[in-house]
């Protein structure tokens, strides 16, 4: 870079004197991505603020931040946890692109599940990176699902936390595990679009609307998914529902959990799909 490019104004970020010098101390942690990312949140509040005569909270809410600021960590050893994921959850801005209340949960879910694989999956590295729409969290302990905690009546941390954050799968959070190479694979993503799954997981099974009529339909599923997530067309109608009673006597033939993804349900078609299917997990986009 040369003099002037450092000088340009492009290449500035406003910061108070405090926070400047944070920054300045600790390349390792504020990486120009994050920096970058940040500057651009910024100055999109600050625009928001002026034009819709706003405050800053209204100007977030209004903002349309999906994306997460890219950012990585490792963890080696277990009893730092906290500090290290709030950080995390703070420079990546989860609480700026999904919502605070969200950031505040998903928080909470990922220092019990670092905590877990250190306690009691005896793993000895976790890494955590975030980058577009997720959240991608892997360990080297023993095998294990935080999705099997839900049914679970424990009132431990980690079953507590899991479960605030399935609270939120209408609001398009989801939580997507695998297991590879003898490494646990989390996702934690948001979901706007249908389509959006397919970049969380490979477990996903995408169905047309011709290929829903004529049951046309052959499931498969990687061996490293714990489940498989079916990708319903849109506008099911309530004389659909025998249809897609056809469609899962299929897929419940791989012997995995479902989870339908869908879109534009009704209350009526929503409420006769859960009522035929009480074990199926649905997430509506």
């Amino acid at each position: 870079m040369t003099p002037r490019e450092r000088m340009h104004i492009d290449n500035g970020i406003w910061m108070c004197r405090t926070h400047g010098k944070l920054i300045d101390d600790d390349e390792t942690r504020f990486t120009i991505a994050i920096l970058k990312r940040w500057k651009e949140i910024a100055e999109e509040v600050a625009r928001i603020m002026t034009e819709k005569n706003c405050d800053y909270n209204k100007a977030i809410q209004l903002s349309k931040f999906n994306e997460l600021a890219p950012e990585s960590i490792r963890i080696n050893i277990g009893g730092a946890e906290n500090e290290i994921i709030g950080n995390f959850i703070n420079d990546c801005c989860i609480g700026i692109a999904w919502g605070r209340s969200i950031g505040l949960k998903i928080r909470d879910f990922m220092i019990e599940h670092v905590r877990n694989a250190f306690q009691h999956g005896m793993a000895d590295e976790v890494t955590i990176s975030a980058s577009d729409n997720k959240v991608i969290i892997t360990d080297n302990g023993s095998q294990f699902n935080p999705k099997s905690l839900v049914s679970r009546n424990l009132n431990s941390g980690g079953t507590l936390a899991v479960k605030e954050i399935f609270k939120e799968t209408n609001s398009g959070i989801i939580l997507t595990p695998q297991r590879i190479n003898d490494i646990n694979i989390l996702a934690i993503g948001k979901i706007s679009h249908l389509q959006d799954i397919q970049t969380l997981t490979p477990c996903t099974h995408y169905i047309t609307f011709q290929e829903f009529v004529t049951g046309d339909i052959e499931f498969s599923i990687q061996e490293s998914c714990t489940e498989l997530y079916v990708i319903l067309p849109n506008y099911i109608s309530p004389s659909d529902i025998g249809l897609l009673n056809r469609t899962l006597f299929e897929a419940e033939k791989i012997s995995k959990p479902i989870t339908l993804i869908t879109r534009y349900l009704s209350d009526l078609v929503s409420s006769l799909i859960r009522q035929n299917n009480p074990n199926i997990s649905i997430i509506e986009v």
